[in-house]
């Protein structure tokens, strides 16, 4: 009796803060989310601003003969290009890290129904080589697992097996390191936001 008591305080223990760390993801996903966008929208806002000083004439005639003022005002603009193209690419990443992840529960969810696996939390080692690179997944995708492959576990031999496992890591992989990549993103689009808007104040400074 007394170990039944125990083990449930352990499962409701981990129950709570299992839920605990689902409930805090989702807010860090919203805040990054909100981040994110706030981000590319004040980049746009101040590219929509930046544009009428590139076409004020004093900058404009200033490009034939290239002055200090001038070329930290040409940095800040590409800075913050860049910064709008890092976080679109940011977006991307994170959209296909939620794509594949959603479909890893659902072979999970598959092999678990119709063939009674498990499949394990592991990941492939040394798999960096073969990741494909964002652009490949953006325009070609991913290898799914359809479910008939997942039906067909409850059949099939050892090899198999593994070799169904080694494709599920590999999606495992792929998730990781897109989330991985997304939060580097982040802080490139943010560090080049940040020296656009230092480089305009200093040009500002100067011009006037």
């Amino acid at each position: 009796c007394m170990k039944n008591r125990t083990h449930n305080v352990e499962i409701d223990f981990e129950k709570k803060y299992h839920e605990r760390y689902v409930r805090w993801q989702d807010k860090t996903r919203e805040q990054f989310s909100f981040f994110n966008n706030l981000l590319l929208t004040l980049s746009v806002g101040f590219i929509s601003f930046g544009y009428d000083n590139l076409m004020d004439t004093k900058i404009f005639f200033s490009f034939c003969h290239p002055q200090f003022d001038t070329t930290i005002f040409v940095l800040s603009f590409i800075s913050i290009v860049l910064s709008i193209l890092v976080g679109i690419f940011c977006v991307f990443s994170r959209l296909l890290d939620f794509r594949i992840t959603t479909h890893i529960n659902q072979v999970r969810y598959w092999s678990i129904k119709y063939s009674n696996t498990t499949l394990g939390d592991s990941s492939l080692k040394k798999i960096k080589d073969i990741l494909p690179s964002l652009t490949s997944l953006i325009f070609n995708g991913f290898n799914r697992i359809d479910i008939d492959e997942c039906k067909s576990l409850k059949n099939s031999n050892l090899e198999e097996i593994d070799a169904f496992k080694a494709n599920f890591k590999i999606l495992r992989a792929i998730s990781q390191h897109l989330g991985n990549g997304t939060w580097i993103k982040l802080k490139w689009q943010i560090v080049l936001f940040f020296i656009g808007i230092i480089c305009f104040v200093i040009s500002h400074f100067q011009f006037n």
